[in-house]
């Protein structure tokens, strides 16, 4: 959520910048889909989809997704620093 990954590509000769958060980067460089993910984490797609798009989450999710992710989202990058 907070540590964002900014891409940069050039399409057809436009140089374009991506920002995303580490979960939505993840589900795109893998091809998950949000339901097929939502479904393997346990939660709804619509919850995973906010979180994918920078809404912060709570402990219980987070520790779910960086489960679900083998440690490559960490608790850090889906709560706020302060509900750590």
């Amino acid at each position: 959520v907070f540590i964002n990954i900014l891409l940069r590509k050039n399409i057809n000769g436009v140089n374009i910048r991506l920002i995303m958060t580490k979960l939505k980067h993840y589900l795109t460089q893998n091809g998950i889909k949000n339901k097929v993910a939502a479904m393997q984490i346990g939660c709804s797609p619509e919850h995973l989809s906010r979180l994918a798009n920078g809404l912060p989450g709570g402990r219980h999710i987070a520790t779910k997704i960086q489960k679900w992710s083998s440690g490559k989202i960490k608790i850090a990058d889906i709560m706020l620093p302060g509900d750590r």
